[in-house]
């Protein structure tokens, strides 16, 4: 094979050599008896960079045992950091989110413990936020910290005093303020994959405290409902003694995730058949706020398509929140160009992907070309709040490409996403961009 052959397998019997060799479209078997194989000499080519040094250095490598350095005992607790890069976008191999940011990584020899820390513009903050992410591996069950803390303005609705009346009134406020949290995982690693099937089960544990702190009112409205209608009045700071004190609580949250998929090629763009499942529930343990819980389930499912490497994936998401008020992170996937508000969610996504091309192709050594495929979806959402319940649904196409950059072995997925949403009738463009874990 021109690029090597892989997975040989010898049989005694018939005296043939079974393997693989890749090619643009992914491996194919072949065989080929043992009689008519023939050893080839290699053939070393010249480096002539390293060649003209090693000409110009008069160097060469003695073949003798190095004293140079000393054996001594290797202590694991002095060697746990060992910054090695530093990058612009902050990665969360965990839940598999990507931020723009400026980071530093650490992982240790050993590999028992990294660490990504710096300043990224996550979600959930207005302007990013500083965080550091770590996750110990040393042990059994798994263990993982994070910290973040950064700028975070939020909408509510709070009892103030009117100098003037001496009496109460509703606001609906706009809060400038900073958002501080700190939780601590414990998550079980099961690996249950066999034959054709790659299957992980991974419960969790996590504790959570978060408080709100340095609130800043920045816009201000007197609430009025009529008729199940609320109605918002502009309305003057000086005029309301307004008590606001910092808003903090602890969360315990418990989950399990499940998957299950076959093995893929490299031609293939998702799993022909797959499931992953997860489901969790959050509830508030102390604060001096009322947060309630929230639980939540999703899935997705592949399927396969028409033809070869086509792939069908249907997704279905719920949440709801027991206070009737959005306390807690968004844990489903929204419809595609939408963001959904509201105590209680649903969601679909459904998606047809298929290949367009495998270009192999490269431009030197910047960069590699993999294939380029197309995607059709549509989605549906459900959303309720203390008002109304309200449906949303969008549609359209995804075009990306797999590529690698600078020889790098992780591929990196890249491409845009054009749609149409169907409450709002507006379009809507989103980039896509991925790192995917597997070389």
């Amino acid at each position: 094979g021109r690029y090597g052959v892989r997975f040989p397998l010898y049989d005694k019997d018939s005296s043939l050599l079974y393997f693989s060799f890749y090619t643009a479209d992914g491996y194919k078997p072949a065989r080929v008896r043992t009689a008519d194989l023939r050893p080839t000499p290699p053939v070393y080519r010249r480096f002539r960079l390293a060649d003209s040094l090693v000409k110009q250095e008069n160097w060469s490598l003695p073949l003798t045992p190095d004293s140079t350095f000393a054996t001594r005992r290797y202590s694991p607790f002095t060697h746990l950091l060992n910054l090695h890069s530093w990058g612009p976008m902050a990665a969360d191999l965990n839940d598999m989110e990507f931020d723009l940011g400026a980071v530093v990584y650490s992982q240790n020899k050993l590999s028992t413990l990294s660490f990504v820390a710096g300043y990224a513009l996550k979600s959930g903050y207005d302007h990013g936020a500083w965080m550091l992410n770590a996750t110990y591996s040393g042990w059994w069950p798994v263990i993982g910290i994070q910290l973040e803390s950064g700028r975070y303005d939020y909408n509510a609705i709070e009892s103030a005093t009117h100098l003037s009346t001496n009496t109460s009134e509703r606001l609906y406020l706009r809060h400038r303020a900073h958002r501080s949290s700190a939780d601590l995982t414990v998550h079980l690693p099961l690996n249950l994959s066999a034959r054709q099937y790659n299957r992980t089960l991974q419960p969790y544990v996590r504790y959570k405290i978060e408080g709100i702190h340095a609130q800043r009112p920045d816009q201000i409205y007197l609430l009025r409902e009529e008729n199940n209608v609320a109605w918002l009045y502009p309305a003057e700071r000086k005029d309301y003694r307004i008590d606001i004190s910092k808003r903090y609580y602890q969360l315990m949250e418990y989950g399990i995730n499940f998957n299950n998929q076959t093995r893929t090629t490299e031609q293939e763009i998702n799993p022909r058949w797959g499931q992953n499942l997860s489901v969790g529930y959050t509830h508030a343990i102390s604060g001096n706020i009322r947060l309630g819980s929230q639980w939540w389930a999703d899935g997705r499912l592949y399927f396969p398509a028409i033809t070869h490497n086509h792939s069908l994936s249907l997704y279905g998401g719920f949440q709801q929140m027991s206070d009737k008020t959005r306390n807690f992170d968004n844990k489903i996937l929204y419809p595609r160009g939408i963001t959904l508000p509201g105590y209680e969610i649903a969601t679909t996504r459904n998606t047809y992907r298929f290949p367009l091309w495998f270009p192999d192709r490269h431009i030197g050594s910047l960069l590699y070309f993999k294939s380029i495929d197309a995607g059709l979806f549509y989605d549906f959402g459900s959303s309720r709040n203390l008002f109304r319940q309200t449906t949303y649904s969008s549609y359209g196409m995804e075009l990306t490409t797999d590529t690698h950059f600078f020889r790098l072995t992780y591929p990196i997925h890249i491409g845009f996403r054009t749609g149409y949403e169907t409450q709002s009738h507006q379009p809507f463009f989103d980039l896509i961009f991925s790192i995917g874990l597997s070389i």
